[in-house]
C-alpha cells in the first residue's frame, strides 16, 4: 500500500478516484500538458487509466501521490513513482519519477520538496536507481530534477521531443519521510 508522506511543507498522499477532476483539469493546463502530454488534451479515459494504473501499483508502494501544501494548495500537482516507459532503453532496470505542478505551485520549491521525499520513500521501500526523461526545451524539469539530485545520463527520442534522461541513485545515506500510514 501507498503511504502517505510528510516533507517539511508538503502532504503527500495517495491519489484517489475522487481526485479525478483535479488531476483531469492539471492535466488539461496549458502549461502543464505542453511537455508532459505533447500539447495533447488527453480524454477522460486516458486520464482514469493513470487514476487505475496508481491502483495497480499500490500493492508494490508505488503509484501517483497528490501534492498537498496546507493551508494554501490541497491539489498543487501529482507526483510519481511507476514502472518505466518501454521505449527509453536507458530507463530499464530503474523505477521512473514523474512529476507535474499545477502553474500556482512553480516557482516555490514545491517540486523539488515532493520529488525528495518520494525519493526518499524510494529508498525505503528497497529502490536503488530512479529514472525520469524530460523534453529538451523543457528548461524548467531540467533545472528541476537537477536540483532534485539527478545526473543526465543520455537522451530518447520522445513522441515529440527528444527527451534527456536523468537518472538518480540511492544509498543508504538517504534520509527518510515521515510516514503517516
Amino acid at each position: 500500500m501507498k503511504a502517505t508522506i510528510r516533507t517539511a511543507r508538503l502532504l503527500l498522499r495517495p491519489l484517489a478516484w475522487d481526485d479525478l477532476d483535479a488531476f483531469t483539469a492539471l492535466l488539461h493546463d496549458p502549461d502543464v500538458r505542453r511537455y508532459l502530454c505533447d500539447d495533447m488534451l488527453l480524454p477522460p479515459s486516458t486520464v482514469e487509466g493513470f487514476v487505475a494504473q496508481s491502483d495497480g501499483l499500490d500493492s508494490k508502494g508505488l503509484g501517483y501521490w497528490v501534492i498537498e501544501e496546507p493551508g494554501r494548495d490541497p491539489f498543487a500537482g501529482i507526483v510519481g513513482l511507476t514502472d518505466p516507459h518501454d521505449e527509453f532503453p536507458l530507463m530499464k532496470g530503474g523505477t521512473e519519477v514523474l512529476i507535474a505542478l499545477a502553474p500556482v505551485a512553480m516557482g516555490r520549491g514545491i517540486g523539488r520538496e515532493a520529488l525528495e521525499g518520494v525519493c526518499a520513500e524510494a529508498q525505503r521501500l528497497g529502490i536503488r536507481r530512479l529514472v525520469g526523461g524530460v523534453d529538451m526545451p523543457n528548461r524548467a524539469s531540467h533545472k528541476l530534477m537537477t536540483r532534485a539530485g539527478f545526473v543526465a545520463i543520455g537522451e530518447n527520442e520522445g513522441p515529440a521531443w527528444m527527451n534527456t534522461i536523468y537518472e538518480r541513485l540511492l544509498g543508504d545515506d538517504q534520509g527518510a519521510p515521515d510516514r503517516l500510514t
